[in-house]
């Protein structure tokens, strides 16, 4: 399926086509341990990483929680140059 595909999926269930898209591309990060910088919420996070450790293992779940970490430190440096 493509990202626009999954996108007009989660269009289907209620979800703006923005945030359907900032879902997906905050789990190809993860899976890939790679930077995100938009947020999603707690629920998802969690449900992710669950999903990674079953369907990768401990490896794949320390390199999505890799990704997580430099979003976090990503998120409290943007929240700094806020206030």
């Amino acid at each position: 399926m493509s990202v626009s595909d999954g996108a007009n999926e989660l269009v289907n269930t209620g979800m703006k086509k923005s945030s359907g898209l900032d879902y997906i591309y905050a789990y190809s990060k993860l899976i890939t341990g790679k930077l995100y910088t938009r947020t999603i919420n707690a629920y998802a996070t969690d449900y992710y990483l669950d999903q990674i450790l079953k369907e990768n293992g401990k490896n794949g779940l320390r390199i999505a929680l890799l990704a997580n970490y430099q979003h976090i430190e990503y998120y409290e440096e943007t929240v700094r140059c806020f206030c």
